[in-house]
C-alpha cells in the first residue's frame, strides 16, 4: 500500500503466468493485491492460502507487509480462525 502499484501489477501478472506451470502460494497473490490497494482481495487470497494449509499462514500476522490488514474484519477473523498469536508492538518511551 505504500509501494508502487505498477510493480504490484507486474508481479501479479508474472505470478499468474507462473501459476499456469507450477504452484504459487495464494499468499504471494495477497501481497500483490495489497500493493494494488485492494485489501478485500488480499484477505480472500490469504483465506485461500489457509484453506490450502500454506505453512506460512502461521506468520500472516507477523509479516510486515500484512500490517496494513490489521483491523480489517476479514483478516482479523482469519487470524482468529487459524489460531495465530497476536503480538503487541512496543513503542519507545
Amino acid at each position: 500500500m505504500s509501494g508502487e502499484p505498477n510493480v504490484a501489477r507486474r508481479r501479479l501478472s508474472w505470478l499468474r503466468g507462473a501459476a499456469k506451470a507450477r504452484y504459487v502460494p495464494p499468499s504471494q497473490f495477497a501481497a500483490c493485491w495489497l500493493g494494488l490497494g485492494q485489501p478485500d482481495r488480499a484477505v480472500q487470497s490469504l483465506e485461500q492460502a489457509a484453506e490450502e494449509r500454506d505453512p506460512l499462514a502461521v506468520w500472516f500476522y507477523a509479516y510486515p507487509f500484512f500490517r496494513h490488514l490489521r483491523g480489517h474484519a476479514g483478516f482479523e477473523r482469519l487470524v482468529d480462525r487459524i489460531g495465530v498469536l497476536r503480538y503487541q508492538v512496543r513503542t519507545p518511551a
